[in-house]
């Protein structure tokens, strides 16, 4: 039977390890887990908008990719695509 890990745990990072760096992460004050979540999430942000302009993605599409990159494994095919498009021509109403 093939072996079941949990899908927040690397693969490259032994179960023991992983369960360590959560009490290590878990044992920071509440503060600062928040600055280093809302640091992380800035610097994705950051490269992914990086991305977007250097692949030359029209900023009124910028909503339907930032969707796919983020959520599009969570949707089959035609959700996927109903949901982009929402995204764009919403973008594109608030401009």
């Amino acid at each position: 039977m093939a072996e079941i890990r949990d899908p927040m745990i690397p693969r490259d990072t032994s179960p023991n390890m992983a369960r360590m760096q959560a009490e290590m992460l878990m044992a920071l004050p509440e503060a600062s887990r928040l600055r280093m979540g809302s640091g992380m999430f800035d610097s994705a942000r950051l490269l992914l908008i990086s991305d977007l302009r250097e692949r030359k993605i029209p900023e009124n599409m910028w909503p339907g990719e930032i969707f796919h990159r983020v959520y599009g494994a969570e949707f089959d095919d035609k959700a996927r695509e109903r949901i982009a498009s929402h995204l764009n021509l919403q973008a594109g109403k608030s401009r």
